[in-house]
């Protein structure tokens, strides 16, 4: 079973629409020939949004691994990537874009950018401005380094802490630490805790075997978990076992391989 994504599905039936409109104004001449009849108030607005050729993958920047005195030049390049369909507000009369303007609330009227600050709310309606000059104050710049600090067993390490990989390809002169770095954690069921910069923002991350490749998979900290301890969740329920082996049962019938790319691991 093949399940789409609601992006797949908003890219087709626009496509249906775009071809259906453009057979609608297309009319034969007289030499058999067809011609675009163009109707007043209406177009078709921005670029075709299937049919692009998928660009190659490049890395967001090239550094190290480092640990003790190793140190393993590797690229970092995104593994993953977040499909969706944005849509644009238009006048529904000739289909223009719409905008919008930057006001005061105090008196509704348009801000010119020069006038614009930034401010950090203390308290409601009282805020402390803060300048261009203490922002680069607390401006961290890119060292291109994953340090790796400590390494733990990674059943240790509760899922929700991870949220998004990166792929980490060996460069010239460090495929042999990069593959012994990659055979030792895979044997030892352990991964690397690290720090790391990315976008002038740090972050925890850690390094794990994936595969025949390193990833480096950026994590929560601590503060940002939320804890369920208010929620319900339904372990005070009786259950029977003729209850459990139905759902066992059910489970069974509906498991299935999980194959990328043939049921819902593809959008």
């Amino acid at each position: 079973m093949m399940i789409k994504s609601g992006p797949a599905k908003f890219m087709k039936l626009a496509m249906r629409l775009i071809g259906r409109f453009q057979d609608q104004t297309r009319l034969p001449n007289l030499q058999g020939k067809s011609t675009q009849r163009q109707q007043p108030g209406l177009k078709l607005t921005g670029p075709r949004p299937c049919g692009k050729k998928s660009r190659d993958m490049r890395p967001i920047w090239k550094g190290s691994i480092s640990f003790g005195l190793v140190y393993i030049p590797v690229a970092v390049y995104p593994a993953t990537r977040e499909e969706k369909v944005s849509f644009r507000q238009l006048r529904s009369i000739d289909l223009s874009p719409i905008r919008y303007k930057k006001v005061a609330e105090a008196d509704s009227k348009e801000v010119p950018a020069e006038q614009i600050v930034k401010g950090f709310e203390y308290e409601r309606g009282r805020y402390v401005v803060m300048k261009e000059e203490d922002f680069e104050k607390v401006h961290i710049e890119s060292t291109h380094s994953i340090d790796i600090t400590d390494f733990v067993e990674l059943e240790q390490v509760d899922p929700k802490f991870f949220y998004k990989p990166y792929f980490l390809e060996p460069q010239k002169g460090g495929e042999k630490a990069y593959a012994v770095l990659h055979k030792a954690l895979s044997g030892t069921g352990k991964i690397g805790i690290a720090k790391v910069v990315i976008s002038n923002r740090e972050h925890l991350a850690a390094v794990k075997p994936d595969g025949l490749f390193l990833i480096l998979e950026l994590m929560h900290f601590a503060s940002e978990i939320l804890s369920a301890e208010i929620l319900k969740n339904g372990s005070a329920t009786a259950v029977t076992d003729k209850e459990l082996k139905m759902a066992q049962a059910l489970i069974d019938s509906m498991s299935v391989s999980w194959e990328i790319g043939t049921n819902i691991g593809r959008h």
